[in-house]
């Protein structure tokens, strides 16, 4: 179930295009590109806004997989 309503889900109720139409990149408009990559000015100040957060969760991303390589290789 997909909570959002990026590109790269509704073209596919919706059709039509997946490429991001906030920002003049040409990419899939995705998780990935909005959280780390859009140019758009909106998207921006939201980055900016909640980059603390966005890095407490990176953080907690990296040490999670950490722990699971170091169980999977133990």
């Amino acid at each position: 179930m997909r909570a959002h309503h990026l590109r790269v889900e509704s073209c596919k109720w919706h059709g039509g295009s997946s490429i991001c139409d906030k920002c003049e990149c040409g990419e899939v408009q995705d998780e990935k590109h909005v959280l780390f990559f859009c140019k758009c000015a909106e998207v921006c100040e939201l980055r900016m806004r909640y980059r603390d957060f966005l890095k407490e969760c990176l953080r907690l991303c990296v040490c999670l997989l950490l722990q699971a390589l170091n169980f999977f290789l133990s």
